[in-house]
């Protein structure tokens, strides 16, 4: 939380004083501060996203209004969207990646997610928490709790992906010691049917990560197709250079 921000809101009345500070004694760390005060009706998610786009100095979207690019979204997650509240929603060939986040302060965070997806060129918009929420909702689905209280969380990270596949590991063993008491043919056929259940939950991280490379890799080669486009336009490429250029992208 930036409490600088939150101080600007203050000094330009958008909220009171007492009700943010009513609001941050009845807040909790596991709920995102932004939501706490929207839902607690002291100021819109509208007016709070138009502050923190003069605060920060950063431009505001209504994601209401934008039908999101697979392209784009494909680069997102919902276990990491809903952690970070940010969603990429269009990739534009000068630009890179247009990317709605709620909380400004949270900007690390995000650029280190999406460079882990090899993304170089993104540019950042203010999205009101609501209207950004709902978008996740529709683009990856409920959050994981609603669904399967105890699904394993996903990542695009390499370390993490690592990490998951370690704990389903850590899960077969567990529940080999469940079967115990089990009859050797039941605990066999139980130990195979988790066994099986296990690999399919792996094969799905695995899916998504290649599909998520692939998509990278596809995006890069757009934009260095779009940038040889450019160059030629411009005269800093003739024709003859173009199509040798474009060849060796092939």
């Amino acid at each position: 939380m930036d409490t600088k921000f939150f101080d600007y809101c203050v000094k330009t009345g958008v909220i009171s004083q007492q009700d943010l500070h009513k609001v941050l004694e009845s807040s909790d760390d596991s709920v995102s501060i932004y939501e706490t005060l929207i839902h607690s009706n002291v100021i819109t998610q509208e007016q709070l996203a138009v502050s923190a786009g003069e605060y920060y100095q950063c431009p505001v979207v209504d994601l209401s209004k934008i039908t999101p690019e697979p392209n784009a979204t494909a680069y997102g997650t919902s276990q990491d969207c809903r952690r970070l509240h940010f969603v990429p929603f269009a990739v534009d060939p000068v630009a890179g990646v247009l990317v709605a986040l709620v909380d400004y302060s949270q900007l690390s965070g995000v650029k280190s997610f999406l460079k882990s997806a090899r993304i170089e060129r993104m540019k950042f918009y203010i999205a009101p928490y609501d209207t950004l929420i709902h978008m996740i909702d529709q683009l990856y689905g409920p959050p994981a709790n609603e669904v399967a209280p105890k699904r394993l969380r996903r990542t695009t990270s390499l370390i993490q992906l690592q990490t998951e596949l370690d704990i389903q590991s850590q899960r077969k063993q567990d529940l080999s010691s469940m079967f115990d008491s089990a009859s050797s043919d039941d605990r066999r056929l139980k130990a195979m049917a988790f066994e099986l259940a296990a690999c399919r939950e792996e094969n799905n991280i695995l899916r998504q990560r290649v599909e998520q490379l692939s998509t990278a890799v596809e995006l890069e080669a757009n934009m260095l197709r779009e940038l040889g486009r450019i160059l030629k336009a411009s005269g800093v490429l003739t024709n003859q250079d173009f199509e040798q250029w474009l060849f060796t992208q092939r």
